[in-house]
């Protein structure tokens, strides 16, 4: 008889909390901040960290100041800013300014070897339009090479013009 392996997911020494940093509706000249923790979660010895920043041409910034070991129990709190830059000024942003979401990502280090990758997400307003129906929309039989013409409302909910 053969026993089955149990797969023991190795758990991590540190929690990072958010999982994900994401900034929404963001608009050109406005310095957007939320706080990324890393916390040491054992309780017997102390974890040295190192990030690496964001790409430093990208509009996400990392403000931190380096710790030499994080010890069991405690945690080290740092910042991560977006700011996007006025029109005109975005230069290596281009490629990213057709969607209208920045991406990049910071990466924490731990003396274990392990990595753990926050991503970093912003958006900028993006309209929202929406089907607004009342009922289904019923054309009835259509039969085949003849044209149906119906009307259906759009609604832009979103903070900005479709």
């Amino acid at each position: 008889m053969m026993q089955k392996e149990k797969s023991i997911e190795k758990k991590s020494v540190v929690a990072v909390s958010p999982e994900q940093i994401v900034f929404e509706e963001v608009i050109p000249g406005v310095v957007y901040e939320q706080k990324l923790i890393v916390r040491n979660v054992t309780t017997k010895s102390a974890c040295r960290v190192r990030v690496d920043p964001p790409a430093a041409t990208g509009p996400f910034r990392l403000v931190y100041e380096p710790s030499k070991a994080i010890a069991p129990g405690l945690e080290v709190w740092m910042s991560i800013e977006f700011i996007l830059p006025q029109n005109g000024n975005r230069g290596v942003l281009d490629a990213q300014l057709q969607t209208g979401t920045y991406r990049d990502r910071i990466q924490v280090k731990l003396s274990t070897g392990e990595t753990i990758e926050i991503p970093l997400i912003a958006h900028e307003p993006q309209p929202k339009v929406v089907f607004s129906r009342s009922g289904v929309l019923n054309l009835g039989e259509i039969a085949l090479g003849s044209t149906v013409n119906g009307t259906i409302s759009l609604q832009n909910q979103g903070p900005v013009s479709a």
